[in-house]
């Protein structure tokens, strides 16, 4: 017997299914198999296994409101309908669950279509479905109603077997609403269904244009916040690029890497200096040393040796360097990926994980900043929580402190501004964060 399907659909994050789990919302959990014989707007005619029940199912109409018939049927009329299949053969996992009273499933596509997962609420009546709002739990997780979206329905997908992702990217850095200008923050909006390929492409273009911008202000006026803004974006369009290796197919990769940390390296030489110089000069005056010609010497031999390394940033050598760089990132090349972007994200998490692991305890404390840097840089580009931020300061605290005081000639002054040891709890911390996959 036919009757009225009021449905609404939402596409959300995969990992919706933890959150259940986290808060104890109990779920239950079917294995599907389905494909159709007829898929089209206005029809569909489909046949479902759901773990040993065969059922047959007719669909009339779009969007919010559909006429819905439905029966069992045998093994056999299942087996024999498939060899008719229009399309290819869907598979997932679904889960319902209770929020309020109200029922909830959540499908968890794979094969094919891994990495995609749609919601489906079902109403008594079109007023109802008009009012709903999913519930604050729900709500970080829902990415966008697709209710009236055709090409996300199971008929469509089984024609296509690839999941719709987007392509027009919309991406905005932090603070360029506020300022009009470009800014070194990587809080890049990236649509979680947005192709990989556009999702990279246009994140390092944005990050281009953070860079040319800042280096241009430097050069402009000579002001050091500037540089460490373009040293900033050019540092994460390493991570990026060293981490997506295996989805770029430019000839010249080792190159672009090359040229990028040879740029990064006089940056921060130049940026490490200017630290140099504002370490010794705010803890002389912070333990009141006592000025002596030797110390006011070093501040004037640091202070001269930063001015030449700006100097040498805005001539011509720099320049040619940056100039090839940009260039080289232009015409990048990358393999198709007919994923959602954050559908890698664990493959490359992951991999930095591993290398930090090997690196943190035995590695020197530089080796063990600039990998944990790499590290949120990621998460940050795939919007994960850096759950061992606290850590990751204090190392980097501590590198910067050690970097600017280890190249004072005075000794005495080396032995009053010596920073703390970094306790070992904190690198337990880190190791049992990066264990534990937060």
């Amino acid at each position: 017997m036919a009757h009225l399907e009021i449905e609404k659909r939402f596409l959300c994050k995969t990992n919706l299914i933890n959150n259940l789990k986290k808060n104890s919302i109990h779920y239950t959990i079917a294995k599907l198999e389905q494909f159709y014989l007829i898929a089209n707007i206005q029809e569909t005619l489909r046949y479902r296994k759901e773990d040993n029940i065969y059922i047959k199912n007719q669909k009339k109409g779009s969007g919010l409101v559909r006429e819905e018939k439905e029966e069992r049927v045998s093994k056999k009329e299942y087996k024999i309908a498939k060899k008719e299949n229009c399309g290819g053969v869907i598979k997932k996992r679904r889960y319902k669950f209770l929020i309020d009273g109200m029922l909830y499933e959540l499908d968890i596509f794979s094969g094919k279509l891994k990495g995609l997962a749609i919601l489906e609420i079902e109403f008594k009546n079109i007023e109802d479905a008009k009012n709903y709002k999913p519930p604050k739990f729900l709500k970080d997780f829902i990415i966008k109603d697709i209710t009236q979206e055709s090409i996300y329905s199971n008929g469509a997908l089984s024609k296509s077997m690839q999941i719709p992702l987007r392509k027009d990217s919309y991406l905005s850095l932090k603070d360029s609403k506020k300022t009009q200008n470009p800014n070194a923050s990587l809080s890049l909006y990236i649509s979680e269904y947005e192709n990989s390929r556009y999702a990279l492409n246009n994140s390092i273009k944005e990050l281009l244009i953070s860079f040319k911008y800042n280096y241009k202000e430097f050069k402009a006026k000579n002001e050091i916040d500037y540089l460490i803004k373009a040293n900033r974006a050019l540092d994460r369009i390493k991570t990026l690029i060293k981490y997506h290796k295996k989805y770029i197919k430019t000839a010249n990769f080792s190159s672009i890497l090359f040229n990028i940390n040879n740029i990064l390296l006089i940056f921060e030489t130049t940026i490490q200096t200017h630290l140099q110089f504002k370490t010794l000069l705010k803890n002389k005056e912070k333990k009141k040393i006592k000025t002596s010609t030797k110390i006011l010497k070093e501040l004037i031999d640091i202070a001269t040796k930063e001015k030449k390394l700006r100097a040498n940033l805005i001539a011509k050598d720099i320049n040619k360097e940056i100039k090839a760089l940009k260039n080289s990132l232009k015409n990048i090349k990358f393999n198709k990926i007919d994923k959602p972007f954050y559908y890698i994200k664990e493959k490359l998490l992951s991999k930095a994980k591993k290398s930090i692991k090997k690196t943190i305890a035995k590695a020197p404390l530089e080796m063990q900043y600039k990998k944990l840097k790499e590290l949120k840089t990621l998460h940050l580009y795939f919007k994960e929580d850096f759950t061992i931020e606290k850590e990751y300061k204090v190392i980097k605290k501590a590198y910067r402190f050690n970097s600017c005081l280890e190249k004072l000639e005075d000794k005495k002054l080396r032995s009053i501004c010596k920073t703390k040891k970094i306790k070992k709890e904190i690198i337990k911390k880190i190791k049992m964060g990066l264990l534990n996959g937060n």
